[in-house]
């Protein structure tokens, strides 16, 4: 099996194991008893994203070719693929912030009760995101993450809770880095496309 596929099916595996366990429907007594429902305006994500490809290619969107500074060049892909985002205005957890709120106020059970003050709270949380290749010999990338979430009770009982990732290669925006070097809004409708197909799974 080529380095890369080990690499992936290593992340795959990975992000299915932490999801173990972390799975908990919602009693019909407890959707009952919800008047009000909120997203919370802080979204945990973790601060370093996974790049799975050629490093090489990745000088074209850093601009690392003879123009980088020494600093830059001895920064890790992540950093640098962090910074690019927060440059470029990408914010993957308000994205996923975004498409799961537009989607809990479609879905029959809650949309009535979606409320900026709603007293009980769903939490949000990216533990995994980032960019791979669609094969070792493409140019092409696509975006990646994982969602997790808990709806706690005003008074912090955990209600219900669950995760969801993507279907790995599934029709998405695929991209080269030089487009979205050029146009960092490919970028953006990737990870929002992503995470909306993730909350698809979850409400």
């Amino acid at each position: 099996m080529p380095t890369f596929y080990r690499l992936l099916l290593v992340l795959l595996t990975s992000v299915a194991i932490a999801g173990c366990g972390a799975s908990k429907a919602l009693k019909p007594e407890d959707l009952a008893a919800i008047r009000s429902v909120s997203v919370d305006k802080s979204v945990r994500i973790t601060n370093r994203p996974f790049i799975i490809g050629s490093e090489a290619s990745l000088g074209v969107l850093f601009g690392v070719a003879g123009a980088a500074t020494a600093a830059t060049m001895q920064q890790s892909a992540a950093e640098k693929f962090t910074s690019f985002l927060k440059d470029s205005g990408i914010d993957v957890g308000e994205i996923v912030r975004e498409q799961f709120t537009q989607r809990l106020k479609r879905d029959p059970r809650f949309g009535k009760l979606v409320a900026d003050d709603g007293r009980d709270r769903f939490l949000l949380e990216v533990p995994v995101f980032g960019i791979t290749k669609t094969n070792a010999l493409s140019s092409y990338w696509v975006a990646m993450l994982r969602v997790n979430y808990q709806l706690k009770t005003a008074d912090g009982r955990l209600v219900a809770e669950d995760w969801a990732a993507p279907t790995p290669f599934s029709e998405q925006t695929k991209f080269t880095m030089e487009e979205i070097r050029a146009n960092p809004k490919i970028l953006r409708k990737a990870f929002a496309e992503q995470a909306a197909a993730v909350v698809a799974k979850l409400l």
